[in-house]
């Protein structure tokens, strides 16, 4: 039994039961008690040092040994959760921190054309009944509007006429330096969920996020969101990478993530800490941990939200007690198409060799080759309950994370950085507190 307890003032510990993922408020008195249990000291002992009956021991004994598992979400080999197609692989902008060499992945530019397209669709609805999310990236993906109507609208017209089950979610992820009405019109026609990426306010955003000629992109994402919105398209959320520049103009997560909640007016927030440049690399992740205590005090003082991704994805694992046996979804339930036809398990992975997985061109061979196997079995070697890293951690119910930014973090998919692995345990430890918190008062 992995019982893991955080200290939350005098003589007061959070004993929280990660396979249950089940957390109380206990005294310091009980603590020492389970700590006795787990020792495998006798009842009669443990009864007897600390004065309780057998009724009291029996109460928490099975608080603690008798709490039902958390559930464990099945992979479904019918079910893809996501497809990643790279509709291009060029980009307006040179993002100074960007892991992908400006959006080339360091290869020739190029846009996929709609044959490449609709052979990627065809190949993997003839391996997986049901897709749930077709994700248009780059790249910048909206400079290939005519591919991604094309292929919402194929999509469509398959689902319309019986010869697919389920219709997926569109989504993707821009710049947000791109309108057009088209662009409007298609977003709007197949309801696909716009990610902007915004870095928070101006002067830090500007710092990194710029045109070839080196000028900011903010007052151009911010007039790209005014022609949207009046085109009656809304963007679900920002994605947000935090960097030295943020630590250097005094701007924490909280004041990033409230930046954007307040002045960018979009809901969703997504943002992590910079990974593969070590140029604009943060000094450490305290910044993540103290957000947590931050964004729970503000919520009870103002009512204001300014959780974010990280944070949520922690409270909901807690909340519906269900978890994934993976660390990251990439090359086991989702899976990626360069703008050449060529497959990886990420789009952070595009063009490299060392993930390369096959092509669309094989055919559904292509899901037979050594190579897609290999690589799949290696996503699959790492789960959370298995992998050495992180069979043992009481955060390993809890954590997600991403195989792309370990590889540029550390060189190795499957290893995740120790300072990102200290971060999300602590995130988790701060969440639990502040939930634990809260139930307490709510019983005064």
């Amino acid at each position: 039994m992995n019982i893991h307890f955080i200290p939350n003032g005098e003589d007061t510990f959070i004993m929280f039961l990660p396979e249950a993922l089940k957390f109380y408020q206990v005294n310091g008195n009980t603590k020492r008690l389970v700590d006795e249990f787990l020792k495998g000291t006798p009842m009669e002992e443990i009864i007897s040092r600390f004065e309780i009956s057998k009724a009291e021991f029996d109460q928490i004994w099975n608080t603690v040994f008798s709490a039902p598992t958390a559930a464990v979400i099945p992979t479904d080999d019918d079910t893809l959760y996501k497809l990643i197609l790279n509709v291009t692989n060029v980009c307006n902008l040179n993002c100074r921190y960007c892991y992908a060499g400006g959006g080339n992945y360091r290869s020739a530019e190029g846009l996929m054309d709609i044959d490449i397209a609709k052979q990627a669709v065809d190949l993997f609805y003839s391996k997986f009944k049901r897709i749930s999310l077709i994700q248009f990236f780059g790249g910048e993906p909206l400079l290939n509007e005519p591919v991604i109507r094309f292929v919402c609208e194929y999509i469509t017209s398959l689902y319309d006429t019986g010869k697919i089950e389920h219709l997926p979610l569109f989504g993707t992820i821009s710049n947000g330096t791109i309108f057009s009405e088209e662009l409007a019109e298609t977003i709007k026609k197949y309801n696909i969920s716009l990610t902007l990426s915004i870095d928070g306010p101006k002067d830090v955003h500007d710092c990194m996020r710029v045109f070839n000629c080196g000028r900011g992109t903010y007052d151009t994402i911010s007039e790209t969101i005014s022609r949207f919105r009046d085109s009656n398209v809304h963007p679900t959320m920002v994605e947000a990478t935090y960097n030295i520049a943020h630590e250097q103009k005094g701007y924490s997560v909280k004041d990033t993530v409230k930046h954007i909640k307040e002045e960018c007016h979009i809901p969703e927030v997504h943002i992590v800490p910079v990974t593969g440049n070590e140029k604009y690399a943060l000094s450490n992740l305290d910044s993540f941990v103290d957000s947590v205590s931050e964004v729970f005090r503000e919520k009870a003082e103002t009512r204001k939200d300014y959780s974010y991704s990280l944070i949520n994805r922690i409270v909901d694992g807690l909340k519906k007690r269900k978890t994934a046996p993976y660390f990251c979804t990439a090359g086991v339930s989702s899976l990626s198409v360069s703008s050449k036809g060529d497959l990886y398990p990420c789009f952070m992975f595009t063009d490299n060799p060392d993930f390369f997985m096959g092509s669309i061109f094989e055919g559904r061979a292509v899901f037979d080759n050594p190579r897609f196997l290999a690589i799949r079995e290696k996503s699959l070697a790492f789960s959370k309950f298995e992998a050495e890293q992180c069979r043992d951690c009481f955060n390993n119910r809890i954590c997600t994370g991403c195989l792309g930014e370990n590889y540029y973090s550390t060189g190795d998919a499957f290893h995740t950085a120790q300072d990102t692995c200290d971060m999300n345990k602590a995130m988790t430890e701060q969440v639990l507190i502040a939930l634990s918190n809260i139930k307490y008062h709510a019983k005064k």
